[in-house]
């Protein structure tokens, strides 16, 4: 049925052509969950479909190059050097380790207004929005839209 479809679409006849239809189709498809440059860039929020969409994916199949994982030797979390890892880690003055020190630069509530551009496709909304749920799960801290 796919295959059909796709020949109607692209007007295919060989099997060569239907093969280069399917790579299009791919590419297209990849293109479109991903990053959607031929919508207007605009900010918008994620919707409840967003968060339930979510599905694993192996990326690279989309024709998107994956790094190696950056962890390695005393860096943290794959970017945080850490000099002296187990003064860190025996320090309870929790406000030597925060970044912002001053409350009032702080996010009141615990919680961080967003908004993201509408280029992003279903795909990528979807893994920004199982990522937001993750800080919702293990944090206090909330994402919310901002107004």
């Amino acid at each position: 049925m796919t295959t059909c479809l796709l020949c109607c679409l692209f007007k295919v006849v060989t099997k060569e052509e239907i093969i280069e239809a399917l790579g299009l189709a791919k590419y297209y498809l990849a293109s479109q969950t991903v990053i959607d440059r031929s919508k207007p860039d605009a900010e918008t929020v994620l919707n409840e479909d967003d968060f339930r969409s979510y599905t694993q994916r192996d990326i690279t199949k989309l024709g998107i190059k994956v790094k190696d994982d950056p962890t390695m030797g005393n860096k943290m979390e794959g970017d945080i050097a850490i000099e002296n890892l187990k003064k860190f880690v025996a320090d309870n003055n929790r406000l030597g380790r925060n970044a912002i020190r001053q409350a009032y630069r702080r996010w009141p509530n615990r919680e961080i207004p967003y908004t993201l551009s509408s280029q992003y496709g279903s795909y990528a909304r979807s893994v920004i929005a199982k990522a937001m749920q993750e800080y919702h799960d293990k944090t206090c801290i909330r994402f919310i839209p901002r107004d």
